[in-house]
C-alpha cells in the first residue's frame, strides 16, 4: 500500500479552533478556476476509449464515478499539476462524449486524497476528500481533515466551503469512503488508517468521529453505500488470522452492526486486495460485495456476495483478475467490472437478483495500454460506464449488456429437413424481440425468448454462424454444424 505523506505533529484542537474562527464559508467558497473547458468531444460509446484525465496520473490514483439526475456521468480523480496536486473533474454525456473538464480546487494543494469520492445530491454534486493545502500552514485546509467541495449539477463550477466531516485528521488515509443519507443533503464520510481503526462521520461539523477498532491491524480500501435508511461500510483487512483477514462489510448507521466476512475471501490468514472494495446497494434492497476468492493473486476467480447471507456467485471468466468494481444497475441488477493481468478489462451485468450472471463483455484496452490499475464502474442506466487507470492516464469506455444465444440442436446430419429452436437470454431470462439470423433466414423471439427456424434438406454442409441482436444489447453468436 502507498501512504499519503503524513502530517507534521499538530496541536489539532487549538489550531482548528483558530482556523475556524478566522475563516468563514463565504471567504472559502470561491468557484474553482476552469482552465480546461470542452463540449461534446470524442466519439464515445461502446468500443471507443476516451482519455478523461488531463494532469499527471499515478498508478495509485483512483477515479470516482457518479451519474447526476440528468444522466451525465461525472468522473473525479486526483492529479499532479504544476505547484502540487488537484482534483480533476470530467463530465460525459450518455454516449460517452466529454462535455466538460475543469479543476475542483481554487489552487493546487500540497497533497490531495488519492481516492476522493464524488456524490450526487439533491442540489448538485459533492466531493468528499482529504488533503493539505500547504505542508503545515494556518488555514482551515492545512489540517488534513475530511473536507468537501460542492458543485452544481453539471459540475461547471465548484465551491470549497469551510466545513469538514469531523475534527480528526484523515491524512494519511488508506481509503476514503462516502455516501449521502436518504435526505440527499447529508454526507457521510469514512476513512481507514491502515492500522486498526475505521472512522466515519455523519454530516458536516467538527464534532468527533465515530469509529470501529479491530483486534488485528490492517484496514484498507474503505467504501460506503446506502441501502434504504442504512449505511454500510466495506473494507479489506490484512489481519494475522483467518477471522481477521479478507474482505468485510458492516452496517454503521443508524446503528453499528457486527463485521461480516465475505465467504472464502481469504485462504487462512492470506488474501489480496483488489483496490477500493467493490460494495453496492442493489436497487430494490440488499447490499452486495465483489471480491477475490482465496489467497492467490491474480485471483483464481471473483465472487459476488449478498452481504449477510451465505449466497455467493462466481463471476465467469474472472480468473487472473487484479481489480474489481461494482455498481447498482436498473431493476435490481448489478454491473461488475474487472481488470486482469492479461491485461484485459471485462464487465458483466447480472440478473434482477444480483447473483445470476449475464454474458461477459470484453471492453478491450485503451490505446497503447499494457498495464491496468484502479478502475470504476457506473451501471445505473442501461449501459455500463467504465473508467480505468493505465498508470499514467484515466480512460473511459462503455459496454452494452450481452445476450446469450443457444440452439437446439446445434448439429445434425446433412440430407434431412431440420427444425432448430433458438433461445436468447440475458442472465438466464428470456429476451423477447430478439432477431435471430442464420444466413438469409431469420426469426424473432417471443415472450419466452425463443423462436424456431426450419432448414431444408439442401442446407449446406459445414459450419454456419447464428447471431442474435436486440436494441440495447451487444450481439450474441453461436455456430451450427451440418455434418
Amino acid at each position: 500500500m502507498i501512504r499519503t505523506p503524513a502530517l507534521a505533529a499538530l496541536a489539532l484542537t487549538g489550531a482548528l479552533t483558530a482556523a475556524v474562527a478566522g475563516t468563514t464559508a463565504s471567504t472559502a467558497s470561491g468557484a474553482a478556476p476552469s482552465h480546461r473547458q470542452t463540449a461534446a468531444v470524442g466519439k464515445g460509446g461502446p468500443g471507443h476509449w476516451t482519455k478523461v484525465s488531463t494532469g499527471g496520473v499515478q498508478s495509485i490514483f483512483m477515479p470516482s464515478l457518479v451519474k447526476s439526475s440528468d444522466g451525465v456521468l461525472h468522473v473525479v480523480y486526483p492529479e499532479n499539476v504544476p505547484g502540487g496536486m488537484q482534483l480533476g473533474h470530467t463530465a460525459l454525456d450518455s454516449h460517452g462524449r466529454i462535455l466538460r473538464q475543469n479543476d475542483v480546487l481554487p489552487t493546487a494543494w500540497e497533497n490531495v486524497d488519492r481516492r476522493p469520492v464524488v456524490l450526487s445530491t439533491s442540489t448538485g454534486l459533492r466531493i468528499v476528500f482529504t488533503g493539505n493545502q500547504t505542508p503545515s500552514g494556518p488555514t482551515f485546509w492545512d489540517h488534513g481533515l475530511m473536507y468537501t467541495a460542492t458543485g452544481d449539477q453539471g459540475g461547471s463550477s465548484w465551491a470549497l466551503p469551510a466545513e469538514s466531516l469531523g475534527s480528526n485528521a484523515a491524512v494519511p488515509t488508506y481509503g476514503t469512503g462516502a455516501v449521502m443519507l436518504a435526505d440527499g443533503t447529508t454526507p457521510v464520510g469514512a476513512y481507514a488508517d491502515g492500522d486498526v481503526k475505521l472512522s466515519w462521520h455523519i454530516g458536516v461539523g467538527n464534532d468527533p468521529d465515530a469509529s470501529y477498532t479491530t483486534t488485528s491491524p490492517g484496514i484498507f480500501d474503505t467504501t460506503l453505500v446506502r441501502d434504504g435508511g442504512e449505511i454500510w461500510a466495506g473494507w479489506y483487512q490484512n489481519g494475522s488470522t483467518a477471522a481477521t483477514n479478507g474482505t468485510f462489510a458492516m452496517r454503521i448507521y443508524p446503528t453499528v452492526g457486527t463485521p461480516l466476512k465475505a465467504p472464502q475471501s481469504s485462504g487462512g490468514a492470506s488474501s489480496h486486495t483488489t483496490g477500493r472494495v467493490a460494495l453496492a446497494a442493489r436497487s430494490g434492497g440488499g447490499v452486495f460485495e465483489a471480491y477475490c476468492a482465496g489467497s492467490a493473486l491474480p485471483c483464481t476467480s471473483l465472487r459476488v456476495w449478498k452481504v449477510g447471507s451465505a449466497k455467493t456467485s462466481t463471476i465467469p471468466q474472472s480468473k487472473g483478475a487484479t481489480r474489481v468494481a461494482l455498481s447498482p444497475g436498473p431493476s435490481g441488477r448489478l454491473w461488475v467490472a474487472w481488470t486482469s493481468s492479461a491485461p484485459q478489462v471485462k464487465a458483466v451485468r447480472t440478473g434482477a437478483t444480483g447473483l445470476v450472471m449475464g454474458a461477459v463483455r470484453n471492453a478491450g484496452l485503451p490505446p497503447r495500454a499494457d498495464l491496468t490499475y484502479g478502475l470504476g464502474v457506473d451501471g445505473t442506466r442501461a449501459r455500463g460506464d467504465l473508467v480505468v487507470n493505465v498508470g499514467n492516464a484515466l480512460w473511459h469506455t462503455q459496454v452494452l449488456p450481452g445476450l446469450t444465444l443457444h440452439a437446439s440442436p446445434r448439429s445434425w446430419q446433412h440430407g434431412g429437413r431440420q427444425k432448430v429452436v433458438f433461445s436468447v437470454t440475458d442472465a438466464r431470462a428470456g429476451v423477447a424481440g430478439s432477431k435471430v439470423r442464420v444466413g438469409s433466414k431469420a426469426c424473432t423471439t417471443g415472450k419466452g425468448g425463443t423462436c424456431t427456424l426450419t432448414f431444408p434438406a439442401s442446407f449446406g454442409k459445414g459450419k454456419h454462424a447464428a447471431t442474435a441482436a436486440r436494441k440495447g444489447y451487444a450481439k450474441a453468436a453461436t455456430r451450427l454444424t451440418v455434418k
